[in-house]
């Protein structure tokens, strides 16, 4: 299926156009993650999980952003997005991917959700090969409904659950807890830096007229060393963790590129390759079964049991 990939964005194109156009993977319940193509956060519906929970609390957004910065022998750390060196924005099969040069490293992110769960799996690996590389993830929160303003945290203060480099952020004891753990090359650890918090600016919301000034929180960063023959990927969802654990990023990813592929191919002819493919799995994307059916669902078959 490599005939449904473009790459629709590169260092050669104007950043504000970049900053303009935006990227969605949808999870099939109703959650998504998003951002702008050149990956900044501009509004209040951009986030790397928007988890779709049962009402009355509806799409909650939880891992707002992660920011990826590469360890230099000195001891210093670049931010990757910020550092200038941004080679291209590919879509393919629908899922987005990113690649950027630094310090003569070539590193490419993605990020895939699994279909109908509530998981959201950021990767990184090195193209080609290059000598290993230390990379540093650091996610932000700040819990809120979908649709509030930026500014209308659902909670100020944030609670931690740590077991090895498995970390567990809730906010409220009705609210789920975010769960995040990173997986890949040996060497992984989380550091717990006693929290901190900044404020962000949303243009685009400052542009419609509606608040534009929120807070993010980060308790500190997940690091391991990125070489070559591995993939590195912080996963993040409100799943349990046994569920968590049993997709590992090589399997999920599998399972999703043969769900995509499938979409394609049982399309009509015309609609197999090209733009029309890519409509194909646009169209995917705003399909869903609400999570309280999944929940019905579930009952339904345990009763008949």
């Amino acid at each position: 299926m490599d005939n449904v990939a473009r790459t629709v964005y590169d260092d050669k194109d104007n950043s504000e156009l970049g900053a303009r156009r935006e990227w969605l993977v949808a999870n099939g319940l109703g959650g998504f993650a998003s951002a702008t193509v050149v990956g900044e956060i501009t509004r209040r519906y951009h986030g790397f999980l928007i988890a779709a929970t049962p009402a009355p609390r509806g799409r909650l957004v939880l891992l707002n952003d992660v920011d990826v910065y590469i360890e230099r022998p000195d001891g210093s750390a670049i931010n990757v997005r910020e550092s200038g060196h941004f080679i291209d924005f590919t879509m393919t099969l629908g899922l987005p991917s990113w690649r950027y040069e630094i310090d003569g490293h070539v590193i490419e992110k993605s990020v895939l959700m699994p279909a109908r769960h509530n998981l959201v799996h950021i990767s990184f690996r090195l193209i080609e090969q290059q000598a290993p590389v230390r990379l540093r993830l650091r996610p932000f929160v700040n819990f809120r409904s979908l649709e509030a303003a930026v500014s209308e945290p659902l909670a100020t203060e944030y609670q931690l659950r740590i077991r090895g480099s498995q970390c567990e952020i809730r906010a409220d004891p009705d609210l789920p807890y975010l769960r995040l753990m990173m997986v890949g090359c040996d060497g992984t650890t989380l550091t717990l830096d006693g929290g901190s918090r900044r404020e962000r600016l949303f243009p685009t919301e400052a542009q419609r007229g509606y608040e534009s000034h929120g807070w993010e929180w980060t308790p500190g960063y997940f690091a391991a060393e990125l070489r070559p023959d591995c993939t590195v990927t912080l996963i993040a969802g409100i799943e349990p963790w046994h569920v968590i654990r049993a997709f590992s990023p090589e399997k999920a990813r599998d399972i999703e590129i043969e769900r995509r592929g499938r979409l394609v191919a049982q399309a009509v002819p015309a609609a197999r390759q090209g733009l029309a493919a890519e409509l194909v799995l646009a169209a995917d994307t705003f399909l869903m079964v609400p999570v309280s059916r999944i929940a019905d669902i579930a009952r339904a078959h345990a009763e008949g049991d």
